[in-house]
């Protein structure tokens, strides 16, 4: 597991697109992402991060959790000035005392725990 860049090009406003045929759409949305980042011949592959591969593996094998979860939940430990909600989540993931309420979000914050913590033999 390595880093990756992203690139995020022009939003694509339903005027652009709202006259196209559909086939015509999907030409237009693909030759826009396209033309995003560097020239694909350029790409080279991140260097693998070790320790976040380590921390990854740990992850799934404690929380029984798939890797994809185990990768969000590290990805989120690494945020340096995590917001309420994500500072929440993973108090709640790393069974730290926290209390989830009611109101919309911990609704939202609690979809998102279940998720993250699905067993993988389930």
């Amino acid at each position: 597991m390595g880093r990756q860049d992203y690139s995020i090009g022009k939003p694509i406003l339903p005027t652009e697109i709202g006259e196209l045929a559909y086939k015509d759409r999907r030409e237009f949305v693909l030759a826009a992402i396209n033309k995003l980042g560097s020239c694909i011949e350029k790409e080279q592959p991140s260097l693998e991060d070790l320790e976040f591969s380590r921390r990854v593996q740990a992850r799934q094998i404690k929380m029984d959790i798939c890797q994809v979860n185990a990768v969000l939940i590290e990805a989120f430990e690494e945020v340096p000035n995590p917001s309420f909600m994500t500072a929440k989540l993973l108090k709640y993931i790393n069974n730290t005392s926290v209390e989830i309420g009611t109101d919309p979000k911990d609704h939202w914050l609690r979809a998102l725990l279940d998720q993250l913590m699905q067993p993988v033999n389930l």
